[in-house]
């Protein structure tokens, strides 16, 4: 008799203690008519203009980087080309200067890995740090002269990249970069070293 009590209330409590759903609210659809205005209401209004306006030159102009090629020197060979930075090459034998600059029609551009693994014959590699690359320091020279003996064109690297090496910049240039033009000349009025002051005797 117990049994059929229990299932009468296990039907019966559902429905009591079930809440009432939320009624659901309908809005009105959206027309062409009322998209449209609210697109000219929209576009009036400047995005920008909560922002302040920068000041100074446009970055975007004065960090603009040149034509690629202008940047750059050409390696061909053997039907072969490839691009390095300007001044990366800090040797040219007389035997090579053919091969630099001197793009030949219908040369297969390769990446300057895959230049190099095929004309390692003649070209070599010197590591160089970025203090090296900036002028502010030398060159190992005995490493120059085992390449120079070797009579090959010398490309500087930087993690197996060619990278561009200014001359090596003077103290003068140092404490003035600005009035510095590039390659490490010096500013304009500046005596040659070892030279004397006028009005000295030698």
């Amino acid at each position: 008799m117990k049994t059929p009590a229990i299932l009468l209330l296990l039907l019966v409590h559902p429905l009591m203690g079930e809440p009432a759903k939320p009624k659901v609210a309908f809005r009105d659809a959206a027309t062409n008519e009322s998209l449209t205005t609210a697109y000219r209401e929209a576009s009036k209004k400047d995005p920008l203009g909560k922002f302040e306006k920068s000041e100074g030159a446009d970055p975007s102009v004065v960090n603009k980087v040149g034509n690629l090629l202008d940047n750059s020197e050409l390696i061909t060979f053997n039907g072969n080309t490839t691009l390095v930075p300007k001044n990366a090459i800090i040797r040219i034998p007389e035997m090579y200067k053919s091969r630099i600059n001197n793009y030949k029609q219908g040369s297969k551009i390769l990446s300057w890995v895959d230049f190099y693994r095929l004309n390692r014959g003649w070209i070599s590699t010197i590591e160089v740090s970025f203090t090296q690359a900036k002028g502010l320091a030398t060159v190992s020279g005995k490493e120059m002269d085992t390449l120079n003996e070797s009579g090959n064109l010398v490309v500087a690297v930087l993690r197996n990249g060619p990278i561009s090496v200014l001359p090596l910049k003077t103290d003068t240039d140092k404490e003035n970069p600005e009035a510095t033009k590039l390659g490490g000349t010096k500013p304009e009025g500046t005596k040659p070293e070892g030279t004397k002051p006028e009005g000295t005797k030698p």
